[in-house]
């Protein structure tokens, strides 16, 4: 007996320890020491290993250490000893959704909804394992079976908004927002119906909501962050960039406001700004692809190509098959003039997205900046036959086929240019070159006026139209047209010299003097002004301004032989005859078979009274130009003046067998003759040239 009474007494101190033991685990848990409280639960385990709510309560304790394997282990014994226990499955699926099991967590609260289908917090928990899952539109049922069970349950309604968020129903997030809202005011709901607000383009309202959690929480650099999104998306740049300085003060590393910053600065073109913004993102993300290719695109509003080449270059390097880094590279070696680079990278990027228009067609700008035209035109007819509509594809396969002098087909391209976009002055204009090409003078006026009358500033409308009018002689249309540009372009010399060049042909000397020396003015290096304003004083026989100019030609194109020609023919006018003889030598070493400066030299030298040099001159030219009458002339005078009259005789006659009508040549021959004693030829001769005078 005595054994038996020892052992009640056994038993009755062991339940008592054990409930003192769970008692004090419960007292543990609420003073959150958890770690105390599990020793507690395992000493009234190890005292009544099958009491259930000891392994709950220490798989509780457990879940809060974020100690997840032990919380499923203590809840699996739960569930064996007590397998309708809801609560169990429930908290071993929160268990496993610690430890991203997501699958096996929602096959605890399915289980869970098994036993208490009105679990509300067994499918709220599964929809956040639906959402974790990407499975928005399950998660999005599990919400609503809560929001039936628990209608004032506002976290329901959030997450629920959240889920047709990521379904992109925002309409129907915002909904769930505004209820989540109305029962339970808070920043989180705010700024979530803000996104959705700002993903429909509803900015302003996207904004109040922003604004709100601001109001919450003056420290949320999100908040501003986005803020200022939505106001880049209304374009108040300085609005979005104040939202963004916000942003960086609060959380100073903040890479993506940095970024966004840079993007307000750059539709501010204060591209220097933008560009320090961006290199701010490159130190605190090395690897970010985007702030790259941003900061290239301000390099290029800075006309930095080089520097824009070199960070497209590293967004390549990133993400060596982002065809748009390929064809902003592209962009910036054709800023760079560097057409050939330019061509392999837009070949790069048809080679990634074989159906990209664009770099078809920016590849056709660069093989028709290399002069490479029939290759220009394969990829314009590329682009026309991706987008049939692209009007500028015409207009720039015209001007490879012009270029080509390829005119019909030139004209056909741009006529369906004008088809596409009947206001497109850019494509009259060229049409207008094309038909100057084929000398049909009188579309390409047309055209050139139609251009001018859709743009009426359009100054090389108005100056190739000029052109034209210069090249069928109506010199006063064609002063008017030069009149234009220069109105349009006061800093453009062309239009200068050609209205001088018009003036010239109606005799109007000082006026075109005038005109050639504003294009002097403006291009200090322009030889073709300083010439023809020479050859317009010799006209006027201002022989030493004359000199002035065509010695200026020299100076900049040396080699420039007729330039040494008129300064020749000057000094000759001016009787300088060993400078002009000087001049004809230089044009005779530059251009050897140039037959007028040996005849003119050979004047000089009868001027000076060389006349073997005469000769030997004259007999070059006739070489060069066997039938040149008054070569044979000359070197007859030279040889009379020599007096070897039979040569003379012999060059006076070759001239009349060349020009019957050589008044000259007859009368030189009569003085020949009559030096040998022929007077009877001589008295002929002189009749002949009497009737012909």
């Amino acid at each position: 007996m005595g054994f038996y009474a020892g052992s009640r007494a056994s038993a009755a101190d062991a339940t008592a320890a054990f409930t003192e033991a769970f008692k004090r685990g419960g007292q543990d848990m609420d003073a959150k020491r958890y770690d105390k409280a599990i020793a507690d639960y395992t000493e009234a385990i190890r005292l009544k290993s099958d009491y259930a709510d000891a392994h709950y309560n220490r798989g509780n304790a457990y879940y809060d250490l974020q100690q997840y394997a032990e919380a499923i282990a203590d809840y699996s014994e739960v569930i064996r000893l007590k397998p309708d226990y809801a609560d169990a499955y429930n908290n071993r699926g929160n268990a496993y959704y610690g430890l991203k099991q997501h699958d096996k967590a929602i096959a605890d609260y399915t289980a869970a909804i098994m036993l208490k289908p009105d679990y509300a917090g067994a499918f709220y928990s599964r929809g956040n394992a639906y959402c974790d899952l990407k499975q928005y539109a399950k998660a999005a049922v599990d919400y609503s079976l809560v929001i039936l069970l628990k209608p004032g349950y506002a976290r329901a309604y959030y997450n629920r908004g959240n889920a047709y968020d990521d379904l992109k129903w925002y309409d129907e997030a915002i909904t769930d927002y505004t209820e989540a809202i109305r029962l339970e005011p808070d920043y989180g709901a705010y700024y979530s119906r803000g996104n959705a607000y700002y993903d429909l383009k509803r900015y302003d309202q996207a904004i109040a909501d922003y604004t709100e959690v601001i109001r919450l929480r003056p420290d949320y650099a999100d908040a501003y962050y986005n803020r200022g999104n939505a106001y880049y998306g209304l374009k108040q740049y300085d609005k979005a960039i104040a939202d963004y300085n916000e942003a960086t003060r609060l959380k100073p590393d903040y890479a993506d406001a940095l970024n966004n910053r840079g993007n307000a600065y750059v539709d501010l073109n204060q591209y220097e700004k933008a560009v320090a913004d961006y290199s701010e993102v490159i130190r605190l993300k090395p690897d970010y692809a985007g702030v790259y290719r941003n900061r290239g695109s301000a390099y290029v509003g800075l006309k930095q190509y080089d520097k824009a080449a070199a960070d497209y270059s590293e967004v390549i390097r990133l993400k060596p098959d982002y065809s748009d880094a390929y064809y902003n590279r592209g962009n910036a070696y054709i800023g760079l003039k560097q057409y050939d680079r330019a061509a392999a990278d837009y070949s790069e990027v048809v080679r990634l997205r074989p159906d990209y228009a664009d770099a078809y067609y920016n590849r056709g700008n660069a093989c028709y900046d290399l002069k490479q035209y029939d290759k220009a035109v394969a990829d314009y007819s590329e682009v026309i036959r991706l987008r049939p509509d692209y009007g500028d594809a015409y207009s720039n396969r015209g001007l490879a086929y012009n270029d080509l002098k390829r005119y019909d087909e030139a004209i056909a391209d741009y006529t369906e240019a004008i088809r596409l976009k009947p206001d497109y002055a850019g494509a009259y204009y060229n049409r207008g070159l094309a038909y100057d090409g084929l000398k049909q003078y009188g579309e390409a006026i047309a055209d050139y006026t139609q251009a001018i009358q859709l743009e009426p500033d359009y100054a090389d409308a108005y100056y190739n139209r000029g052109n034209v009018y210069d090249g069928l002689k109506q010199y006063d249309k064609a002063i008017a047209d030069y009149a234009q540009v220069i109105r349009l372009k006061p800093d453009y010399a062309s239009p200068y010299y050609n209205r001088g060049n018009a003036y010239n042909d109606l005799k109007q000397q000082d006026e075109a003097i005038a005109d050639y020396t504003e294009a002097i003015r403006l291009k200090p290096d322009y030889a073709g002004a300083y010439y023809t304003r020479g050859l317009t004083y010799v006209d006027l026989k201002q022989y030493d301004k004359a000199i002035a100019d065509y010695t200026q030609v020299i100076r900049l194109k040396p080699d420039y032989a007729d330039a040494h020609y008129n300064r020749g023919n000057a000094y000759d006018d001016l009787e300088q005859y060993d400078k002009a003889i000087a001049n004809y030598t230089e044009v005779i070493r530059l251009k050897p078979d140039y037959a007028g400066a040996y005849y003119n030299r050979g004047n000089a030298y009868v001027s000076l009274k060389q006349y073997d040099e005469a000769i030997a001159d004259y007999s070059e030219v006739i070489r060069l130009k066997p039938d040149y009458a008054d070569a044979y002339n000359n070197r007859g005078n030279a040889c009379y003046d020599l007096k070897q009259y039979d040569r003379a005789i012999a060059d006076y006659t070759e001239a009349i067998r060349l020009k019957p009508d050589y008044t000259d040549a007859y009368d030189n021959r009569a003085f020949a003759y009559e030096k040998v004693g022929e007077t009877a030829k001589a008295k002929e001769d002189r009749a002949k040239a009497k009737e012909l005078k």
